[in-house]
């Protein structure tokens, strides 16, 4: 299963959040969701100039990115229990979540201000 969220600074977002999400997880829960939670994300701030990264792992993790990526794309392997995210036109790997557990269907969550949707409508594929 794949997802992408575009960033840059031509957003009028100032936080975004991209990850995968159990079907079950309630979409007003706390912010950043975690792992312990149902949920596997990276998220962005922009502050100024620059651009912050995180992967809200059991604990939030600063990530350090060499160049801004214009789209995060999340990669999610269900055999493996691996959630991947990556800088689409480099091919970049920014965080890998390791021993994921789905128990159900996971669904996309995309996070943008105050504006959050779950989505389901994607085809998941094997390696």
């Amino acid at each position: 299963r794949r997802d992408t969220v575009k960033t840059g600074r031509g957003t009028t977002s100032k936080v975004w959040t991209l990850g995968v999400v159990k079907e079950s997880v309630n979409k007003h829960m706390g912010f950043p969701p975690t792992p312990k939670d149902g949920a596997w994300t990276l998220s962005a701030r922009y502050t100024g100039w620059a651009v912050q990264y995180f992967a809200c792992d059991s604990e939030i993790l600063l990530l350090h990115v060499r160049q801004t990526p214009k789209t995060v794309g999340v990669f999610v392997d269900c055999e493996k229990g691996e959630v991947s995210f990556y800088d689409v036109d480099t091919r970049t790997l920014m965080y890998s979540f390791t021993g994921c557990t789905f128990t159900e269907k996971p669904s996309t969550l995309k996070y943008r201000g105050d504006d959050i949707t779950k989505k389901q409508d994607y085809t998941l594929r094997h390696k």
